[in-house]
This record gives C-alpha cells, structure tokens and sequence, in this order.
C-alpha cells in the first residue's frame, strides 16, 4: 500500500514542525514548581535559594505580581518586601518593586491561569516563554520578507533562540524578549 502525501500538506508540515519543536523545549525548559505557594512559603530556601525564583530579578518581578493579584496592590506588604529583597525600594511609607510593571502586567494571565491548575509560578513562565516563541516565528517571518529561504530563516530563528543568550532570558522573568 503506497502513502501519498500531496505536497501542500507536507510544505505546511515543514512549516509547523520547527515551532512545535521548538515550543517543546521551551515548554520542557519552564521554571517553576507544583503548587500555589503564600508568601510565607515563597520566602523558604525551597523556592529561592533551591527553587524556581533562586534570581533576585525574578523574585522581585514575582512579589510585584503575587502583590498585584493577591494584595490587589503596587505597594508591598512586609512579608512581600522581605521576599523581593535586595530589588525593593521604599516611597512615602511603603514598599516598592525596583522594576516597571510592563512585564509584571503581561504575566497576569498566565499567573491566574496557572493558578487555577495548581502552578501559579509556572504559568507566569510560561508566558515569557510564549512570548520568546513569538519572536521565533517573528524572525522566520522578517528573514522571509527579505528574501531569505523557508529552511535559512528558520535556521537564524533557531541561532538566535538556542546559541544566543535569548534561551536564558526566554525561561526568566526578564523583559529581552518583550521588548525585542
């Protein structure tokens, strides 16, 4: 029995299989833990020093959004504050997350959703590394529309997210790939 594949399909294959592959390793290479941790529990060795939130950039982003969602406020309540330290700053009488709240705010969605299936922290991850996938047919796209090859754009895609430092910035809470 012969398998016939009509061409449009497999060109379409072609197209989708670098991005799932690599949506998989970011998926694999997600930060986080199982669970829904208070901030009691966020300020354990178990989740900074062992944990998921071990950089201070990404505890301070972290406490910015856990005080957002769950204080339902900028400012931040002691326990909070010890948690973000050293990035924390104090203004009139309260504490302060050092970082702008551009990228705090876009992790919202996966925070809540991650939340709801018992993985708050990993759901706010997850987002920076969707919005790295993103960039990844982002590039394939613009090295398309300057003439560049279906199999070359794709291969600058993958250099760009897999041997630069983008890969470390597309598993942290950084803002590289929000902005690029």
């Amino acid at each position: 029995m012969k398998v016939v594949i009509r061409k449009d399909i497999l060109r379409k294959i072609i197209v989708v299989l670098p991005i799932i592959l690599c949506a998989f390793i970011l998926v694999l290479s997600v930060r986080g833990k199982y669970g829904n941790p208070s901030i009691g529990e966020l300020s354990t060795p178990e989740w900074q020093t062992h944990g998921p939130l071990e950089l201070s950039p990404d505890r301070g982003r972290y406490a910015l959004l856990y005080s957002v969602i769950e204080d339902k406020s900028i400012y931040f309540s002691v326990d909070i504050a010890r948690f973000a330290k050293p990035d924390l700053g104090y203004k009139n009488g309260n504490y302060v997350s050092l970082f702008a709240p551009g990228v705090t705010l876009l992790l919202v969605p996966g925070y809540i959703l991650g939340k709801y299936i018992g993985i708050s922290q990993v759901g706010a991850f997850l987002v920076i590394s969707l919005i790295a996938l993103f960039n990844f047919v982002l590039i394939v796209k613009i090295c398309e529309k300057l003439g560049i090859k279906k199999s070359i754009a794709t291969l600058c895609a993958f250099a760009f997210l897999f041997a630069t430092p983008a890969f470390s910035y597309a598993v942290t809470i950084y803002q590289h790939h929000v902005t690029s």
